[in-house]
Order: C-alpha cells, then sequence, then structure tokens
C-alpha cells in the first residue's frame, strides 16, 4: 500500500523514471518490485548495473529510494558499485538513511534513529550500526501496525545490505 501511496506522490510531484537514463524496462521493474524482470533485464544487459543518468544516479540508488531489499540485495551481489555519489553527492547508504529519517520523522522510533544514525556518522563502527539496526528492526517489526512502519523495515533491511557490503 505504502508503495503505492509513493508512486501516486511521484507523480504528483512530476518525479519520473523519464530523470534516469536506464531502460524503461528495467526501471518499471524496479518500480514494480519486480525481482524476476530485473534478474531478466540485467542478465541480458549487464552495463546497466553501474550506468549512471543526468544526475550520476544509479539503478541501486533508484531501487534504494524505491526501498526494495530484494532488488538491492540481488544488484549488490552482481556487482552493483555501492560507493558511487550521485551529482548531491549521495551514496545509496546516504539515500536509505535520508529515507528512514523522512518516514521515521514523529514516530516513537525518531529518537532511536537519529542516535544509530549519529553514532555511525561519527564513529563509523559498521558492526556497532548493524546491532543497532537488528535490534531497531526487530521493534519495528513487533509494532508494524501501520504500512509506515512496515516500509521502514523494508527500508532498514535495505540500510543492513549496504552496510554489510
Amino acid at each position: 500500500m505504502f508503495k503505492k501511496i509513493i508512486n501516486i506522490m511521484i507523480i504528483i510531484l512530476g518525479i519520473t523514471t523519464q530523470c534516469f537514463s536506464f531502460s524503461s524496462n528495467l526501471m518499471q521493474a524496479i518500480n514494480d518490485g519486480n525481482l524476476d524482470s530485473v534478474k531478466k533485464i540485467i542478465a541480458e544487459n549487464s552495463s546497466e548495473l553501474n550506468a549512471t543518468d543526468k544526475q550520476k544516479s544509479t539503478v541501486l540508488m533508484f531501487a534504494v529510494y524505491k526501498g526494495e531489499p530484494e532488488i538491492v540485495s540481488y544488484l549488490i551481489e552482481m556487482g552493483a558499485d555501492i560507493s558511487l555519489e550521485n551529482s548531491k553527492n549521495q551514496t545509496a547508504l546516504d539515500i536509505v538513511m535520508s529515507e528512514i529519517e523522512q518516514l521515521s520523522a514523529g514516530t516513537d522510533f525518531e529518537k532511536q534513529i537519529t542516535s544509530i544514525f549519529d553514532e555511525y556518522k561519527y564513529i563509523s563502527n559498521k558492526e556497532t550500526t548493524l546491532n543497532d539496526l537488528q535490534k531497531l528492526k526487530s521493534l519495528v517489526e513487533k509494532n508494524a501496525n501501520s504500512w509506515a512502519t512496515a516500509t521502514l523495515v523494508d527500508y532498514i533491511k535495505v540500510m543492513e545490505l549496504l552496510l554489510k557490503k
């Protein structure tokens, strides 16, 4: 449900997949959360894996933005470069952290997330951050009574995947 709302917001705000230079089929597959189609398209044209658009965004960044942990995992497994930066100097990790912060604003999890992110930014200890994220994910899953908390779990999964790389 949340992903449908995001898609509607994207249309309303005028943000379309046209701002990305990847194949429209790949963008649509990611937009739909269709892992099988993503696998097929990447198998047919692996050059799209780390291709960038005019804003230097990658397919991985789009999958991260969409909150698709299975697709993110596949793209990383296939060799997507998580260290690339877009024109705003954001990596895929920066994007997911921003999405988590926005989604958690005003929730019971906001302070905990802010604390975890601050600790990561200043200490950069992936192991500690992963442990904290796993605890947070468990807490959020126990309280996943809305589309927002369910989507927050997906973004946390995406962040865990990026930190494990």
